[in-house]
């Protein structure tokens, strides 16, 4: 709060975020953090993935396990500080390790679902987190599961990015996951480039 007081602009990630900097008495410019469409063929097999950075064990264990009651095999790939943890419990786990960003389309190919889903007890979960994963997997025309109730669940369904479930939820994940295979985002926006620049100019 006291770092907005000494800006002249503020940017942020997702419009949940502008509504809490306003309740803060503050405005601010709303830049998505994605990508331009690149869309791929989609992936028979039913296939979740999560590329990122890996530092929720609870969040793993709720997507391995769901994966397995839905019969869709799990592909990860990203660092983090669970990661060795991870793989010790799970050392059958297909996980790719770290990943650069020219890696990334060949992981989007084997994948049919992405998993965004976050402990919701994390503070900028609800005050409107948006997943970059769901814009990734978007880009590249796969759906994404992300959590229910909560800001980014309302961007994603709102824009039909994918679908929910409750965290934690099992059986509920196992559903989503299952019916979102198959599904194709048609997606034709791209980065807010200008958006950006134009407040970069202001300040110039």
């Amino acid at each position: 709060k006291l770092a907005m007081k000494k800006c002249n602009a503020i940017i942020t990630s997702s419009p949940g975020f502008k509504i809490w900097i306003r309740a803060h008495g503050h405005e601010s410019t709303v830049v998505l953090n994605r990508r331009n469409p690149c869309p791929i063929p989609p992936q028979e097999k039913e296939v979740v993935g999560y590329f990122g950075r890996i530092r929720d064990l609870h969040a793993m264990e709720v997507m391995i396990t769901a994966a397995e009651m839905a019969g869709f095999h799990v592909i990860t790939a990203g660092d983090g500080h669970v990661v060795d943890e991870l793989i010790k419990w799970h050392p059958e786990l297909d996980h790719r390790g770290p990943f650069t960003e020219e890696d990334l389309p060949k992981l989007m190919e084997e994948i049919s679902v992405m998993y965004a889903m976050y402990n919701p007890s994390r503070g900028n979960i609800s005050d409107g987190a948006l997943p970059v994963k769901m814009f990734d997997a978007a880009a590249f025309g796969r759906p994404s599961l992300v959590n229910s109730d909560e800001p980014m669940g309302e961007y994603c369904l709102a824009n039909n990015l994918g679908s929910t479930a409750t965290f934690g939820n099992i059986a509920e994940v196992a559903e989503s996951l299952d019916n979102l295979h198959g599904m194709v985002v048609e997606y034709d926006e791209g980065e807010d480039r200008e958006i950006f620049l134009s407040v970069i100019k202001s300040l110039l």
